[in-house]
């Protein structure tokens, strides 16, 4: 829920923010399956938080050349990392309250496991990215030795056609 004193953004202001298309925001949201907030007046609404997100996706986009099927997968297991956090955060704050002395190893634990967590997911992500690459590779390969035998299959119709008109034109010629 959006707190009333984070600032909201129009679509518009996301867009001339990012440098990016309205329509591209729009396509990623959808596709993502990213929270659609409006305002009262059914317009979007987005925070800061989704300004980051879209800057997040547009640098993958860019910059990691990542298929938005991939990208979602990174979305949805930063999510869960982010649930996670968050229950390692109420954790830890509990932790905090009954033993101060502890609380920045509980921190650095906390540190440690996210990141950990995060490198799991995105090396899950290279994995899928990297076995999707390699089928794509393999059926490239197939279609062109497909292609190639009926090159091969074109060039012995043509040879054969042509010299039975030469035959034929020696003959009758």
């Amino acid at each position: 829920m959006i707190e009333m004193s984070e600032k909201e953004y129009s679509i518009g202001e996301v867009a001339a923010i990012l440098n990016e298309e309205i329509h591209n925001l729009r396509y990623w949201q959808k596709e993502l399956e990213l929270v659609d907030r409006r305002n009262e007046m059914n317009q979007r609404i987005y925070t800061q938080t989704d300004i980051n997100t879209f800057k997040f996706i547009k640098e993958l986009r860019g910059n990691e050349n990542l298929s938005l099927k991939a990208i979602k997968k990174i979305l949805h297991k930063a999510e869960i990392v982010r649930d996670e956090a968050a229950a390692t955060t109420e954790a830890v704050i509990a932790l905090n309250n009954n033993n101060e002395g502890n609380y920045l190893a509980t921190i650095d634990r906390f540190k440690e496991d996210l990141f950990e967590e995060i490198n799991r997911a995105v090396e899950l992500g290279n994995q899928e990215i990297k076995f999707e690459i390699q089928d794509l590779k393999e059926r490239m390969q197939f279609m062109e030795e497909e292609r190639g035998k009926k090159m091969d299959e074109l060039i012995s119709e043509w040879r054969e056609k042509n010299q039975k008109k030469g035959l034929l034109g020696r003959i009758f010629g």
